[in-house]
């Protein structure tokens, strides 16, 4: 479904508000897994979240979290872990494959010079349209916006925090959203939900991989990014992919916030897409399905946004609602694995061909509460039967 089909405005304005006095780029350090991995344990144990809690769960039958739902969810992420991409860091390695920073040189292929570029507003469609058949559901283009590049990494071979390097000549950056498994998410928080965010990784990771060969054949530079490098939300939200919410996480108007994000920087010249608007943050203002359903409350149930947060993992200074990352991280290390619960009640969540799904898009910023009303009569938001999405046909 195209985004014009509900409304979504392109705008010349950035649809978020920063206070240069105070923002800062963020260090990947401080990320709540990075805190985690670095020692602090006041919000996970890893030998804990990995080991002990998932085994309970399956020696106590518990529905959705089974080792047949485990078995599903480390298989869903393969690709991601053998790659050793989503949430690492440039080149940390050293033998990274296709995602460091001097890894980003030009192809040669057949000694021909750098395809010429002549219209960069086509180029940007053959790139998306690359994109799109390697994998992403959607894609866009933005200019790189330094602000929210990481400015240290996080080492986790070694433990290191440094200065991250980043190529200031890699000016664009495509961007890629791609869809979860709708039957799998409302799941959440099994295992079989998680399953879906790992297989969206796995699917987000090789396709980045792809796209960032297809550049550099082209004989250009390209990088490779899931988690690291940057934040992936705002430039999502530059590229014209959707709006942030009130969970922290991009809105779309196909898929609400049932995506993940990749991107690939490069300096193709490329033209960008607009921003765009349909009115998700008027809406998040009355809606609190994601905070009221949330499992360890985490999520601000301020009508507001806010300047800041109550977390070190909260980077202050944009005017948004911010998570308590701490907390949620701590209830995925407790549940023995991750959780999607505001991906699953969220009133855009819906799949994309039902028509509540294009009316709520639509006009769920003029119905508001009465959009929220109609969302649970229709019995959205809440958990489904881990059990028989075994036995339902995949689609």
């Amino acid at each position: 479904m195209a985004a014009d089909m509900v409304l979504a405005v392109s705008t010349d304005e950035k649809p978020y508000e920063i206070d240069p006095a105070v923002y800062r780029p963020m260090s990947q350090a401080n990320t709540c897994f990075s805190r985690m991995y670095r020692g602090d344990m006041t919000m996970a144990n890893p030998a804990a979240w990995f080991g002990a809690n998932p085994m309970a769960h399956i020696q106590k039958g518990d529905p959705g979290y089974g080792y047949l739902d485990y078995a599903f969810q480390i298989a869903a992420q393969a690709v991601g872990a053998k790659l050793a991409f989503t949430g690492s860091t440039y080149d940390y390695r050293g033998e990274t494959l296709g995602y460091s920073f001097p890894d980003k040189a030009p192809k040669s292929f057949l000694g021909l010079p750098p395809y010429e570029v002549k219209d960069p507003v086509a180029m940007s469609r053959h790139v998306k349209k690359a994109a799109r058949f390697f994998g992403a559901s959607v894609a866009g283009v933005c200019a790189v916006d330094p602000r929210w590049i990481y400015s240290e990494v996080f080492l986790g071979d070694t433990g290191e925090v440094k200065p991250l390097d980043f190529p200031r000549n890699l000016t664009n950056a495509v961007v890629m959203a791609f869809e979860m498994d709708y039957d799998a998410i409302v799941t959440s928080p099994t295992a079989l939900a998680a399953g879906a965010v790992a297989h969206a990784y796995s699917r987000q990771d090789s396709t980045a991989l792809y796209v960032a060969e297809f550049i550099k054949t082209l004989g250009y530079e390209a990088v490779a990014a899931g988690n690291d490098t940057s934040l992936s939300v705002p430039l999502a939200i530059d590229a014209g992919l959707g709006e942030t919410s009130r969970s922290g996480l991009l809105i779309t108007p196909q898929f609400g916030p049932r995506v993940r994000l990749s991107k690939v920087f490069t300096n193709l010249p490329l033209a960008p897409d607009k921003p765009i608007k349909f009115g998700v943050r008027e809406f998040c203002r009355v809606c609190l399905k994601c905070a009221e359903k949330c499992p360890s409350q985490s999520i601000s149930m301020e009508a507001d946004p806010t300047w800041s947060g109550p977390s070190k993992s909260n980077n202050p200074g944009v005017l948004k609602w911010y998570v308590n990352v701490d907390t949620c991280l701590k209830f995925w290390s407790d549940n023995g694995v991750d959780c999607v619960t505001c991906v699953a009640s969220c009133p855009y969540n819906k799949p994309a061909d039902m028509w509540h799904h294009k009316l709520g898009a639509v006009a769920a910023r003029s119905l508001g509460k009465a959009w929220v009303s109609l969302d649970t009569a229709l019995g959205y938001g809440e958990q489904r039967d881990p059990v028989a999405w075994w036995d339902k046909e995949q689609k």
